[in-house]
């Protein structure tokens, strides 16, 4: 009867101890695997963090990039024209001839005629001893490597109603925002003859000498 009560006690005791270790176990294993999950939860955000940063920078960077720069006198020019008349009319006989100088201003306006993009300018000064306040159009006709040659017309005063036309070469100065156009014009002065009354005209050869702003 003592050995019945022992075995049932020793029983007893190593069903408990092998339960007490079973829950030990499983107690054991959430506490194992919590810190993996913290840890990944934590990783996560500075890994995309990470990644997204530089994507944003280029943004910024491209935007700035596609601002606008201060146009202040962009587009305009301001220029020295300089020539003489190569051939007059009968008027200039009885009051001779003299040099071109004029002042002339390019503007970044224009329009579009047919193929050629037209550019508005304008200038002032003396014509041959005439008076001159003209307005004239200009537009690139044919490239050539040095530059391009360009074609202009205008009207305005010129002792009297004018108008002027003629072609000129564009030579841009090396890595310098000037531009050099010889040129060769003919002028029509409807009122500019010695009485005031008649038609005369000339041709002539020169320079602008232009300046970008």
């Amino acid at each position: 009867m003592r050995r019945i009560s022992l075995l049932l006690l020793f029983t007893f005791l190593t069903v408990s101890f092998l339960q007490a270790q079973d829950e030990g176990t499983e107690a054991d294993a959430p506490a194992e695997e919590a810190p993996v999950e913290q840890e990944t939860a934590a990783e996560a955000p500075a890994e995309e963090a990470s990644v997204e940063a530089p994507a944003e920078v280029e943004t910024v960077a491209e935007v700035l990039a596609e601002a606008p720069a201060p146009s202040g006198g962009a587009g305009y020019t301001i220029g020295l024209d300089i020539g003489y008349p190569i051939m007059a009319g009968e008027t200039f006989d009885y009051i001779g001839t003299s040099p071109v100088f004029a002042i002339t201003v390019g503007t970044p306006y224009g329009m579009p005629l047919g193929p050629f993009d037209v550019g508005l300018n304008a200038g002032i000064g003396s014509m041959n001893g005439l008076t001159a306040a003209y307005a004239y159009a200009s537009a690139t006709v044919y490239n050539l490597p040095q530059g391009p040659i360009t074609a202009f017309a205008g009207v305005g005063w010129i002792g009297g109603l004018g108008v002027t036309g003629g072609a000129a070469f564009d030579y841009n100065v090396p890595n310098m925002p000037i531009v050099v156009k010889p040129y060769a014009r003919a002028v029509v002065a409807f009122a500019g003859g010695a009485d005031g009354s008649s038609i005369t005209g000339f041709a002539s050869v020169g320079a602008m000498l232009s300046y970008a702003l």
